[in-house]
């Protein structure tokens, strides 16, 4: 039976969906009787598939987060709100409210305590959580932005936006600096772990690479044949992925070369995140989320129930839970299980390369991070 090998495969949902349907047209069967009484009673921690649907926006839902302690998630729709979530349960515990026109993306600063928004009406503004009350707006873009992202000490904020990739001071809202070298639009930008380099990518197909400090630009990766959609630094050192167009793909900086491209969606992919294990998450235009294994390339599983693009998607802080948003006006949280833990004892994770490669790889400074763009991995050492 079908819904065994999704018990099989702790995938809860589906399994109960399976073996409920199964035991109706065979109830003599005791197998199906019996495998849904396991699949029933399948702890959160062991299934995998889909949690709950948060439901509350008018339009589409653009970007998500999670809060860094996994309780919360942020999320921003083109009905120009952000909503504050609660994971346990579901429930909107608040709206934000200010844009003008569509609030693009969202981030939590690093202690919780407040939340960045991008919006095509050419400002960033912060916010305090707790109340939802706007602190200050970023004025300085002269078109859409369509992402942000907070550094690792909430002191600064980077923004992308259809005219440049700025930098910001996050405590006065003052622009330090702006990074040229895109020749269109930026779509999305990244800090570093470290918070020395920011990572960039644009419509003009090319992902950038960046010094904070001075704005230099350090790398340009480039071979995508269309605009780069989403761009992410790992979190473990060595690697970096970064995501657009129709194949996904991942790489290390010290050539600028792609080392794996990762195969499987139907269409494009819009989305992409790295778990703390190093897992490889990405959404695309096919309604379907893919996780997916470094060292090989392999799919290793995929979620399917939203009814519209996936244009955001997220991992939890403990890499155990998933959130997406999509163009059907929903989030959806998604439980890992033992796949999300499975991979946490594996350090030795390399992407396939030769071995002399391999032999590089292993000299290289601590602080290499791989970034993620749709396309493929490349690699690049922090000048």
């Amino acid at each position: 039976m079908l819904g065994l090998v999704h018990l099989e495969r702790r995938d809860r949902e589906a399994a109960v969906a399976l073996l409920e349907e199964a035991s109706v047209t065979a109830p003599d069967k005791r197998e199906a009787k019996e495998a849904l009484a396991r699949a029933r009673s399948m702890p959160d921690t062991e299934a995998i598939g889909h949690v709950r649907t948060f439901k509350g926006h008018a339009s589409r839902v653009t970007s998500v987060a999670f809060s860094p302690d996994g309780r919360l998630a942020l999320s921003g729709s083109e009905d120009k709100t952000l909503r504050l979530w609660e994971v346990a349960t579901g429930r909107c515990l608040r709206a934000f409210v200010g844009h003008t026109s569509y609030a693009s993306s969202v981030a939590f600063s690093p202690d919780g305590g407040l939340a960045l928004s991008g919006s095509y009406d050419k400002t960033l503004r912060l916010w305090e959580v707790a109340t939802g009350r706007c602190l200050r707006s970023f004025t300085g873009h002269t078109d859409a932005v369509d992402s942000v992202a907070f550094s690792t000490d909430g002191r600064f904020a980077l923004s992308g936006g259809w005219d440049k990739t700025r930098l910001w001071e996050v405590g006065s809202g003052r622009c330090l600096r702006i990074f040229e070298g895109h020749k269109s639009g930026v779509t999305s930008v990244a800090f570093s772990t470290d918070g020395r380099f920011a990572l960039s990518g644009g419509r003009d197909k090319t992902l950038r690479l960046w010094e904070v400090a001075t704005g230099r630009g350090l790398w340009s990766f480039e071979g995508h044949t269309d605009q780069v959609m989403s761009a992410a630094f790992s979190r473990t050192a060595g690697r970096y992925y970064r995501a657009t167009g129709i194949p996904c793909a991942c790489g290390r900086w010290a050539t600028g070369r792609c080392l794996l491209t990762l195969e499987g969606h139907g269409t494009w992919t819009t989305s992409v995140a790295f778990s703390p294990h190093g897992q490889i998450l990405s959404g695309s235009w096919d309604s379907s989320l893919r996780l997916w294994e470094v060292a090989t390339g392999r799919c290793i599983r995929t979620f399917e129930g939203h009814v519209g693009v996936v244009f955001s998607v997220a991992f939890s802080p403990d890499g155990r839970q998933i959130l997406s948003g999509s163009t059907d006006k929903t989030l959806r949280l998604w439980e890992l299980g033992r796949v999300g833990l499975d991979w946490n004892n594996r350090s030795d994770l390399q992407l396939a390369q030769p071995e002399t490669a391999r032999r590089s790889a292993q000299q290289r400074h601590k602080t290499d991070r791989v970034t993620c763009s749709g396309r493929g991995c490349h690699d690049r050492r922090p000048l």
